[in-house]
Order: C-alpha cells, then structure tokens, then sequence
C-alpha cells in the first residue's frame, strides 16, 4: 500500500515542530536502515510511498521515543494534519461544510492519500456515523489514530461541538477493516 508524500512531510514537520532539531534527530535516527532512507530523501508532495516506511514506522518510532510507546503521538500528528490541510488548500470548502458534508467528503479525501483503500461512510443517525476503512497493508493502530485525529479535528474546525470519535475495531489483516465510531453535537 502507498501513502502521498504530503503525508510523510507531515510527520517530518510536526517531529521538527514539536520536539526541535534534537528530538527530530534522535527520531530520524531511531528509523530503520530503509526506512531512514526514505526520510532523509527528497519527499515529492505528490508521489506515492510505501505506507510502512513513509507512516507507519515513523509514527510507531515517534509514539515510542516521546509518547512512552502511547498511539497519543498518532492522534496528535492527524490532528497537526487536518489543521494544515483544512487551513490551508481545503479552507473554503470547510468555511462553508457542514460536519455531515465535511465527513461524507473525507472519505473521498482518504482515498486519495491512501491507495488502495476502501472507506465507507455509514450514518446511523443525524449526528451519528461509523467510517471503516480497509485494504490497509500493513493494517496499523498507528494508522486508525491517525485518521482518528485528522477526523476529530476536521469537525472541530466544522463547528462541531462535544466531538466523540473512537476506534471500535482495528484491523488485524489487509482484507479486514478498522471501524470509527463519530459523534457530535
């Protein structure tokens, strides 16, 4: 599976911002061999990566050395994400969004950072909604609290309010799906 660059950036991005050069540095050198590599190449915005080496690992690395192994690294890094993104290129489809319409895109927006992918989006009422998500290889909880985050905060800027997203399932294989349950106000 492929991850867009935009993505690894990120992750680069927030590291240097939330913990300085050093922490960026312990970091990029806690990676593996391949992965390490990846890192401290040219990322292109637009070009797509292998999910393992440009996400998952440098997360997991992430959460280990500054989040005592917590996936509380993973949830702050989408949230970091979303505020970027919907700040940024998305801000005036957000201003004008509602959390529904905000929610219902996100899953087009997913696929197109996340290839292959499956997103589903399933209303159970008004405010009520649980997104899975499969065909992640390799399936990752360090993925599922990403999205967690980038979800979480992209209703925040919504105007959503008392915001509840939990992860109700993790997958365990590729063919196997994660599943967000989201509520709000």
């Amino acid at each position: 599976m492929k991850i867009k660059g935009v993505s690894v950036i990120t992750t680069k991005e927030f590291i240097k911002e939330k913990f300085g050069m050093d922490g960026y540095e312990k970091w990029e050198n806690s990676l593996s061999e391949e992965t390490a590599k990846l890192i401290k190449g040219n990322i292109l915005a637009s070009v797509w990566y292998p999910l393992k080496n440009g996400m998952v690992e440098p997360t997991k690395v992430m959460c280990d050395l500054f989040y005592d192994g917590e996936y509380a690294g993973a949830e702050k890094i989408g949230i970091y994400s979303a505020d970027k993104s919907l700040h940024g290129v998305y801000r005036f489809f957000v201003r004008i969004a509602s959390p529904n319409t905000l929610l219902k895109r996100a899953t087009q927006i997913f696929k197109s950072f996340y290839d292959p992918s499956e997103i589903e989006l399933v209303k159970i009422s008004k405010d009520n909604y649980i997104m899975k998500f499969s065909e992640f290889d390799p399936p990752s909880p360090y993925t599922d609290y990403r999205i967690l985050g980038w979800v979480r905060k992209a209703l925040e800027i919504c105007g959503a309010k008392n915001i509840n997203v939990a992860i109700r399932k993790h997958a365990e294989i590729k063919s196997d799906f994660s599943e967000l349950v989201i509520t709000w106000d």
